[in-house]
């Protein structure tokens, strides 16, 4: 039986969360706090169990623009099955439930739902208690970015207890920890370098492309370094456009270069992208990602976005006839 886990087979046996069941019930009684101590955040998404209750678990997905947590509980029933029960797939004892709620000072109350009727891959339909996450509660919370609390009470089984809860690998430690640290900082002002790694999810389009650029740089400079957002510099934009055209045919920065439209400025550049989505999501990340540093030709797209001197941004876009993408950031 696999008791060890390593990273190469995680996602043959994050489902097993080990290998065998210590436990008749659900889980064991333990002490713990029900009220975490962390901000709950998208870092704590991962596999989850108790090393009590070997062979059960949890998978926590964090929904942070939405203040929502889903959980899947991969468990057991609370005595074994009889000796001679048949199951054609897996154990016959095995116990899936689900359940979700709303992010309240630090902790998630989340209702449990239990679904039956279903056949392995095949469309069938379901049935589920009536009304639907009637069958017990959750309540979720974490005294750290490697540990957290779940305290349950199904009543229709009449058992209450609490879980003490880890991680199954620590790879998200690390962002769980700088999204913690960001929340916490900003409070204190602009941080003196970005967190590491930081990649927000792309905010979803305003429909305008302008728009959508100024509101990625922006979300660039406060979730990664609270830094505060620039203006869009509407007035600009013409001249952004024009050098995006001008670009596309003479090569980057040509027409800040050559002062087609207006003195020259600080500049950023995407040439020649497949997409205006590319742009938002793939360029400015990529530009964000220079990070500090005194060589400009390293990291000189990140020093134009984080520019203190730099208050507006104006950004230009232009579509070539091969369906290319060329998109100029001018700061002011």
């Amino acid at each position: 039986m696999i008791r060890k886990f390593s990273k190469g087979y995680l996602i043959l046996i994050l489902l097993a969360f080990s290998a065998s069941a210590k436990d008749n019930g659900l889980y064991s009684n333990v002490e713990a706090d029900a009220v975490g101590s962390v901000n709950i955040n998208a870092g704590m998404n991962d596999a989850w169990y108790s090393p009590a209750t070997d062979g059960q678990g949890f998978f926590i997905t964090v929904f942070p623009d939405q203040g929502f947590v889903s959980l899947a509980w991969f468990t057991y029933d609370t005595v074994l099955p009889p000796a001679d029960a048949i199951a054609k797939l897996g154990d016959p004892g095995h116990r899936w439930l689900t359940a979700g709620g709303l992010i309240v000072d630090k902790q998630v109350m989340m209702n449990i739902e239990m679904t039956s009727g279903g056949v392995f891959d095949a469309a069938s339909e379901i049935s589920r208690t009536e009304p639907p996450g009637s069958d017990g509660t959750i309540m979720l919370s974490f005294d750290s970015c490697n540990s957290g609390t779940i305290n349950y009470d199904i009543p229709s089984i009449n058992r209450q207890g609490v879980v003490n809860i880890q991680r199954v690998a620590g790879d998200n430690i690390a962002l769980c920890e700088a999204l913690i640290t960001s929340r916490t900082a900003c409070s204190q002002g602009p941080l003196d370098a970005p967190l590491p790694n930081c990649a927000p999810e792309v905010l979803e389009s305003t429909g305008d492309l302008a728009q959508d650029c100024v509101n990625r740089i922006n979300q660039l400079r406060w979730e990664c370094q609270c830094l505060p957002p620039l203006e869009r510099w509407t007035e600009g934009e013409a001249c952004a456009n024009q050098q995006a055209e001008y670009d596309s045919v003479n090569g980057s920065h040509a027409g800040n270069r050559a002062e087609i439209c207006s003195p020259k400025l600080a500049q950023n550049e995407c040439p020649n992208y497949s997409s205006t989505g590319s742009v938002i999501s793939g360029c400015l990340q990529q530009m964000w990602n220079e990070g500090p540093g005194e060589d400009f030709s390293t990291h000189g797209h990140y020093i134009n976005m984080t520019n203190p001197d730099h208050s507006e941004v104006a950004c230009g876009f232009y579509e070539t006839d091969r369906n290319k993408v060329w998109s100029v950031q001018n700061f002011h």
